[in-house]
């Protein structure tokens, strides 16, 4: 039997052509982009890396005691809600620099 060609008529199915290119094609198969290797050795490909991550906004600071106890006692005194105080508290860790209390209530509004 002469060597198959892709398109021929099908062997398998009459009136159809043949354009399989599965694994089990032994003419077609593209194992590997064809290449060529020893029977039963496996094709080494380099271990997948995710990137990391872009960091997004800015980089967060700690707040020292006494900036707590000053957001503490400005949450209190205009009776802020939760989500309130917390983007109070995030916009004080977003600033750089000490605050005083002065640049807190600056903050809150």
């Amino acid at each position: 039997m002469p060597p198959k060609k892709k398109g021929d008529a099908s062997l398998t199915m009459p009136g159809e052509l043949d354009f399989t290119t599965k694994a089990s094609s032994k003419d077609f198969d593209r194992k590997g982009k064809r290449t060529k290797k020893a029977e039963g050795e496996t094709k080494d490909s380099e271990p997948f890396e995710k990137d990391k991550p872009k960091s997004k906004g800015k980089k967060m600071r700690k707040l020292s005691e006494e900036e707590k106890e000053l957001i503490r006692k400005l949450i209190v005194k205009k009776s802020l809600n939760k989500s309130e105080s917390a983007r109070l508290r995030m916009k004080a860790m977003r600033t750089e620099g000490p605050l005083d209390a002065k640049a807190i209530n600056n903050l809150s509004k």
